[in-house]
């Protein structure tokens, strides 16, 4: 059965003749399969073996200000980015929205990762960006890969 899990972004509010955008990061699974969908700067990284790295890619266009160049709400039709691959038992993925690893750096976020319950892992994630004193909205969704068996 594919189980899609879903973490969104912050909204960017429109200046003046530009439409509010938010950034989206979607995982689904079946079986040891899974497929990644995003759009904006919303992340997801991979902890495997004791090693993390981030799947996705911002996008994001760097300018006078930094917008975003794919997202929920733009002007045409949205064109997210995918990636499909594998999963291993033992896996732990993190869906997050972008403030999280600007607010916690992702040497922090691996040593959480690698030693939270999963149960705590997304409180304690979210917490430590609070504590860092992070304005924007902050999301984490913290996913274990286990095997059907007992």
């Amino acid at each position: 059965m594919a189980v899609p899990t879903a973490c969104f972004s912050r909204p960017i509010f429109p200046r003046p003749r530009e439409p509010a955008a938010a950034s989206i990061v979607v995982l689904a699974t079946l079986q040891e399969s899974c497929a990644l969908l995003w759009a904006g700067d919303a992340r997801c990284y991979l902890l495997r073996d004791g090693m993390m790295r981030c799947l996705t890619r911002d996008h994001v266009e760097i300018g006078l200000r930094r917008t975003l160049s794919r997202a929920i709400g733009l002007r045409g039709h949205l064109v997210p980015e995918v990636l499909s691959g594998g999963l291993q038992v033992g896996d732990r993925l993190l869906l997050c929205s972008a403030p999280l690893p600007s607010a916690v750096s992702e040497r922090s976020i691996a040593e959480i990762l690698l030693s939270a319950t999963i149960e705590k892992a997304a409180d304690i994630l979210v917490q430590e960006g609070l504590i860092a004193n992070c304005r924007d909205n902050l999301s984490a969704i913290v996913i274990d890969v286990k095997t059907d068996e007992p």
